[in-house]
């Protein structure tokens, strides 16, 4: 193993255990470890906590496929059409990313007009 195979190694290493560490806070959130009482139980408030865990997967998905899109970009070497890819799996992770925040922001309006 060459020194250049190395530090991208050291640095994709470096930058996904980077990502997992705004989860590491999150283990010390009371929201995510109440569970909904059943006389406090609403559909509302069950829609708000879908939401809130299919916002987290697709925030995970989406910074896994940048993470990806960078090592794809990185390991081009040039070729035109990986690069093409790459920036594609970038515009793709956005585009999840700008709907993740719009379907919280949706709920959270029609939320606050049904209230």
């Amino acid at each position: 193993m060459n020194i250049s195979t190395l530090k991208k190694v050291a640095v994709g290493a470096l930058l996904i255990s980077s990502a997992a560490l705004p989860f590491a806070a999150l283990a010390q959130n009371d929201f995510v470890s109440k569970p909904i009482a059943a006389s406090n139980f609403t559909v509302s408030a069950f829609i708000d906590k879908l939401i809130g865990y299919a916002f987290g997967i697709i925030l995970v998905i989406a910074v896994l496929l940048i993470l990806y899109a960078a090592f794809l970009y990185l390991t081009s070497a040039g070729d035109e059409d990986k690069v093409k890819e790459a920036k594609n799996y970038i515009i793709y992770a956005i585009i999840g990313i700008v709907i993740a925040f719009l379907a919280r922001a949706i709920v959270g309006v029609v939320t606050g007009l049904l209230a």
